[in-house]
Order: structure tokens, then C-alpha cells, then sequence
């Protein structure tokens, strides 16, 4: 049991790793050619966290009251139909259903790679690089609504892909409007975290959470 549960810690690692490392690398790639970067373009501003204007703490808040509304309401309306094909990141996902509450170990693991390490790579690459690119070519509504939907597709669930869609615009929004990463960066742990915080609960009071995943 135990080489199972470390098997799965190595893996889950590896796995966001070399994502991770791709995205990046990737990144870098595309940036390079155009060092210096302007000002606009990965901007981590902590000053003024609480400012009613452009406080980067304030926003996140504000965001994720919105978007937790706007996915809830989406949830309970829509019923979204059953996948025959699993996808590759519901596979991905089902792979961390045995460390899900299983240890306290396990779940600061998940805590860390998906609540701190995920939300820093997808928010620098999503909103801090690509809407930001799109914006010098598409009027900003349209770069947040393109970005999103790339977002949405980059998570290969096409049973939430509205619901990721929606959370994407709502980050595109808040770092529209502040400028700086730290907000939708800050919302997105906060969601990640929710969401393993909420099916460690339901794991150890007896619920499948299959159901909850795909």
C-alpha cells in the first residue's frame, strides 16, 4: 500500500513537471525574440493589496464571488451529458482519486502542486501572455473570450468545458482591469484549493467523488 501510495506521488510529480516544464518552455520560445519585455506583459505588482481601484486582493475576492456564482448557477441550470471517452485530463484526474483524503501528506501534496504551482503557470501563461498578446491585435473583450476558450480546451474536460470557460473569463476580467497577476493567480489557488478542500470532505464522509470529477 504504501509503495502505491509513493508510486502515485512520483507519478502525479512527474506529471505536473513536464507540463509545467513544456508550458515554459513554450513560453520562453515565444518571448525571447522580443527581450526587453514591456511593462504590461507578467506584471507582479504587490503594493496596495486593499485599494478599491486596483487592489490586487480585493479583485481576486471580488472574482471569485463572481465566478463561484456564475459556475454554480451554470451547474444547477445545465446537465451536462455523460462522456463516453474519457478524456486525458479526467484520466488524470481519476489517477489522484486514491491520495484525495487519504493522508495529510498526500492532500498538502495536492494542496501544493495544484493550489500554488498550477494556478502561477496557467495564469503567467493564459492571461499574463496570451490575452495580454492577443489585446495588440483584438479589442479586449474578444482577447479575454479567446483566451478563456483556450484555457477551457487546454483542460480536455468537455463535460465543464462552460464552466472553466466562464471561471477563464472572470480571470480575464479581473486581470483586465487590475493588471496584475497576482489577482487572477491568487483566485485560481483559492478555487483549486476549494475544490480539494470540498472533495477531501466528501471522501472521508463516505461520498464517491468520481461523479464530482468527470
Amino acid at each position: 500500500m504504501l509503495i502505491v501510495f509513493f508510486s502515485l506521488i512520483y507519478l502525479l510529480l512527474c506529471d505536473c513537471r513536464l507540463k509545467t516544464a513544456v508550458k515554459l518552455g513554450i513560453l520562453y520560445l515565444l518571448v525571447s525574440p522580443y527581450q526587453p519585455l514591456p511593462d504590461d506583459i507578467f506584471s507582479f505588482r504587490w503594493r496596495r493589496p486593499f485599494d478599491i481601484r486596483l487592489g490586487w486582493f480585493l479583485w481576486a475576492c471580488g472574482g471569485l464571488i463572481v465566478a463561484a456564482s456564475a459556475v454554480f448557477l451554470v451547474e444547477a441550470v445545465i446537465s451536462s451529458p455523460t462522456v463516453g471517452r474519457e478524456s486525458e485530463e479526467a484520466e488524470t484526474l481519476m489517477h489522484l482519486l486514491p491520495l484525495i483524503g487519504s493522508s495529510n501528506i498526500s492532500t498538502f501534496c495536492l494542496f501544493g502542486i495544484l493550489g500554488i504551482l498550477a494556478p502561477f503557470c496557467e495564469e503567467t501563461l493564459y492571461r499574463g501572455f496570451l490575452m495580454t498578446s492577443l489585446t495588440k491585435w483584438l479589442p479586449l473583450p474578444i482577447s479575454v473570450t479567446v483566451s478563456s476558450a483556450v484555457f477551457a480546451l487546454a483542460h480536455q474536460s468537455p463535460g465543464k468545458f462552460l464552466q472553466i470557460f466562464i471561471f477563464g473569463n472572470v480571470l480575464g476580467l479581473v486581470y483586465a482591469r487590475t493588471r496584475n497577476l497576482l489577482s487572477p493567480i491568487l483566485m485560481h489557488a483559492w478555487w483549486n484549493t476549494g475544490v480539494i478542500l470540498a472533495l477531501t470532505i466528501l471522501q472521508t464522509q463516505g461520498y464517491d467523488i468520481q461523479k464530482y470529477i468527470l
